[in-house]
């Protein structure tokens, strides 16, 4: 993949996931909670969250001009029951060397209460 609109197409279109704004390692994803997406007590499953902030991540790299980004490691605290029609996600990057980053992803519902708060480190495949 090497423009965000085929990962869009590709990946984030699967998933009911927008691109919001996307910019200097900064990037904001809005994913519409689809019946789907729930587990079995209705709210939207950890899985979900954590493929969205995952996402947020990777693309707030890739503004920064990093294609060919992998996770290399991850960790998420879930902090409140996702009962809601919109997750919205926003990733900064903490830091960035020349092989890895490490990007912050937050998770808020659509009336601002915080989700979840993820880190996630990915390898650069590209420089």
């Amino acid at each position: 993949m090497s423009t965000l609109q085929e990962i869009q197409e590709f990946y984030l279109k699967r998933h009911n996931t927008r691109v919001i704004e996307a910019k200097n390692g900064y990037a904001k994803l809005v994913m519409s909670v689809e019946e789907n997406a729930l587990n079995i007590y209705g709210i939207v499953h950890g899985g979900e969250l954590f493929t969205l902030a995952d996402n947020a991540g990777g693309i707030a790299g890739f503004s920064n001009g990093h294609e060919g980004l992998v996770t290399l490691s991850a960790n998420i605290n879930y902090l409140n029951a996702a009962k809601c029609k919109e997750c919205i996600a926003i990733a900064q990057e903490v830091n960035s060397t020349r092989k890895t980053g490490v990007y912050d992803v937050c998770i808020y519902n659509e009336e601002e209460l915080l989700l979840c708060k993820a880190t996630f480190t990915y390898y650069y495949k590209k420089p």
